[in-house]
């Protein structure tokens, strides 16, 4: 019990250091060592997140879309991720990636503000 709060107190440190190479390393670490812990799903949707705020979208897209189960939350964290993918596909003139990703993102309407941006951003495309 004491290692896997040591973990779990380690990976959040990192985490809000915004150091996400280590954050993500102890976070894997977490969740594949602990898969009962009642943290887990918290330690998933962190997970997701460093991916995001570190811009590896398509390690977080693959490792969420790889869980049997999903929590809104974890949803939520997924538009997120979908959404910037898409972003970033945008702005290299990526069209077709970003409508793709703009569409996953769409799949899990958790934010209201980003459907209504992906929908745009969509659109914006599909017209030019």
């Amino acid at each position: 019990m004491i290692e896997q709060e040591a973990v779990w107190n380690l990976a959040k440190v990192y985490f809000e250091l915004e150091r996400y190479p280590e954050a993500i390393d102890n976070l894997k670490l977490f969740i594949s060592s602990y898969p009962q812990n009642p943290k887990r799903e918290e330690a998933i949707e962190l997970l997701g997140r460093a991916y995001l705020y570190s811009n590896q979208y398509e390690e977080a897209m693959a490792y969420i879309e790889s869980l049997p189960q999903r929590s809104p939350s974890i949803n939520r964290a997924y538009q997120q991720i979908a959404f910037s993918q898409g972003v970033e596909n945008f702005n290299r003139a990526d069209y077709n990636q970003a409508v793709a990703m703009f569409q996953k993102s769409l799949r899990y309407p958790q934010i209201p503000e980003l459907v209504k941006m992906a929908q745009f951003l969509d659109c914006r495309i599909l017209f030019a």
